[in-house]
């Protein structure tokens, strides 16, 4: 019998450290600990944190300090990279985090998920978020540099790699979708029978507290139902108050009403009592590359309540639980928040029909296991 040929991938994540980034190391990460045509070494921001995997496959190498300044991050993907590269020899080399760094490899790929050069911020943007403003415009020109030393970039939607064909003049993008096997979904996602003891109805946004996410809409929607003396429900928002400039805007506009409990950020087993005490997804975000939430939440089997942009038509794709709204229209959002509080929802939930029209231009992978396959074949 044949030794199964293994090849060495380096999977690099050194700026992975919360959020839909996170789970997107922690989902390779799991399918690499299932397949052992791999020996991966990760690099990663602190490899002493509790959640990376354990498998006899997979090496962790800490690079701790590329997070505390760009200038750091750029060092680690132009200079560092370059003698780490060489030392490890890898058959493969993964960047995980949108930059092509330099490095020797016999393959190299990057997968891109930040939605930075594809958003119009505006000058409410600026003044309240003028970090990401920057980040924006500082992107554009990141995305660019070394993209055509990749034998393909990899994206998680369609729509993206049209921009990636306009924006770089790089055509070689395939989409991957960021989904797991269904059964380590139905492992890492429990779902309990719901015994809500309040009879509230709980919206839940898991978000992080940047502008393009939009919350003004919620709080905008939540002061017109307060309006119409319409009680019975909670907005629960994954931010807490303080955390920056675009919060403390809110609250200062808004004040802190009662059905809005900004609860922080939350672990991931805290994500799951979410998941399933609360009753309906609530997810405004102006732009997004996936929208992790949305997919946790069909998992789950709870109705949405989406903007209406491309991003969350194809994430949603064959649902048949969701209701889009205009993303700028709280007078909208409002009436459908109503509607689903007073059960009059009949006719708010509608199957997804759409479908993108660019959704077949490009190789599509469907999953985690399916990017292995291809990596290690091409």
């Amino acid at each position: 019998m044949t030794n199964l040929i293994k090849k060495k991938i380096v999977i690099s994540a050194v700026n992975l450290t919360e959020g839909g980034g996170r789970e997107v190391l922690l989902s390779v990460l799991r399918a690499i600990s299932l397949d052992r045509r791999f020996r991966a070494i990760a690099i990663v921001n602190n490899k002493s944190k509790t959640d990376l995997i354990r498998s006899t496959n997979i090496k962790y190498l800490q690079v701790p300090k590329t997070k505390k300044s760009w200038v750091n991050r750029l060092f680690f993907e132009y200079v560092f990279s370059m003698p780490i590269s060489k030392r490890l020899n890898a058959d493969i080399w993964l960047s995980l985090h949108d930059i092509t760094p330099n490095v020797v490899t016999n393959k190299r790929y990057v997968y891109c998920h930040n939605i930075a050069p594809f958003y119009n911020f505006n000058f409410s943007d600026v003044k309240l978020d003028f970090k990401f403003s920057l980040f924006v415009l500082f992107y554009k020109w990141i995305y660019r540099i070394n993209i055509n030393n990749n034998n393909a970039v990899f994206v998680q939607q369609s729509w993206i790699a049209d921009k990636f064909v306009d924006f770089f003049n790089f055509n070689n993008c395939i989409v991957a979708l960021p989904e797991e096997d269904k059964k380590l979904i139905e492992i890492q996602n429990p779902i309990i029978n719901k015994k809500n003891i309040n009879s509230e109805v709980l919206f839940f946004y898991p978000t992080l507290p940047r502008t393009y996410k939009n919350l003004e809409i919620i709080f905008e929607s939540v002061n017109l139902l307060n309006k119409k003396n319409i009680k019975g429900y909670k907005v629960i928002i994954t931010v807490k108050q303080g955390e920056n400039k675009y919060i403390d805007y809110l609250i200062n506009k808004y004040g802190k009403p009662n059905e809005i409990d900004l609860c922080g950020r939350l672990k991931k087993s805290q994500m799951n009592e979410y998941y399933n005490k609360c009753d309906f997804l609530l997810f405004p975000s102006k732009l997004e590359t996936w929208g992790l939430p949305i997919r946790e939440a069909i998992s789950y089997n709870l109705p949405l309540l989406l903007a209406d942009h491309q991003y969350s038509r194809s994430t949603s794709y064959g649902y048949d639980k969701v209701c889009f709204f205009n993303m700028s229209s709280a007078r909208e959002l409002s009436m459908i928040m109503s509607n689903v509080i007073s059960k009059n929802d009949s006719e708010v939930f509608k199957n997804n029909s759409i479908v993108p029209d660019c959704q077949k231009k490009y190789k599509e992978l469907a999953s985690w296991k399916k990017l292995l396959d291809y990596v290690f074949a091409n």
